[in-house]
């Protein structure tokens, strides 16, 4: 298979901006659709999200087949290590059975 994944994104941002004041307290919500993950059967996966190269300690756990929209918390204070017009690099890595798969870079300005 030659595709590729789609690019996450968050909940909260509207465009390529995510305002602190529009994050609730517990953090922004990562929402990633699934890829490849109902082509397997019984096969354990997990997603981690991760902020300019460096992966959340947080990730979803699962066995395929699974379809639905996978939601990763993305706490407040990993967003205001990111605060200013440089803006951070979101990505994800879903590792299946072993394998992992590095989707690509959505890139958000933080502000507050």
């Amino acid at each position: 298979m030659t595709s590729i994944p789609q690019p996450l994104v968050i909940k909260e941002a509207i465009g390529d901006m995510i305002k602190l004041s529009d994050v609730p307290m517990d953090g922004a919500t990562a929402q990633i659709l699934p890829y490849r993950l109902d082509e397997f059967e019984g096969v354990p996966f997990y997603v981690q999200v991760v902020l300019d190269g460096v992966p959340l300690t947080a990730r979803f756990e699962g066995v395929t087949p699974y379809s639905q929209t996978i939601e990763i918390n993305v706490p407040r204070a990993e967003l205001l290590n990111h605060v200013g017009p440089k803006g951070v690099e979101f990505s994800y890595r879903l590792n299946i059975g072993g394998n992992q798969v590095v989707a690509p870079n959505t890139k958000y300005e933080i502000t507050h």
